[in-house]
């Protein structure tokens, strides 16, 4: 969160040295939130009207002392927004090569599977 010790500059640091490691040269645009994690993202994802939500999973390829394979925010936000949600554990290349979509003919599933193609 943003605090006093941890003002929203460092954040906006971290960003750009991300996005520039990324090799990306516009400037997207960012918003800095602050609260309980799940639901703030999810409220930010309702006004945005984002298509989804993308987020690293805290740690890496370490597992959750739960053992889950992802972590309590990206868990929540999985279980509780109506956003579709990616939840990216290690590099992703984009496009993607190959790519295993589960389909069930539902309208989620529809829309998975053009994501990838």
């Amino acid at each position: 969160p943003i605090t006093e010790d941890r003002p929203r500059a460092a954040y906006e640091q971290e960003i750009g040295k991300a996005l520039e490691r990324a090799g990306v040269t516009t400037q997207p645009k960012t918003h800095l939130i602050s609260g309980d994690r799940h639901r703030a993202i999810s409220l930010l994802a309702d006004q945005l009207k984002a298509d989804v939500v993308v987020l690293g999973r805290r740690g890496g390829e370490r597992r959750s002392a739960s053992d889950r394979p992802v972590g309590s925010t990206a868990y929540a936000l999985i279980t509780h927004t109506l956003v579709p949600v990616l939840v990216v554990t290690r590099p992703l290349s984009i496009p993607m090569q190959k790519a295993l979509v589960a389909f069930d003919k539902s309208e989620a599933a529809r829309g998975s599977l053009l994501v990838v193609l």
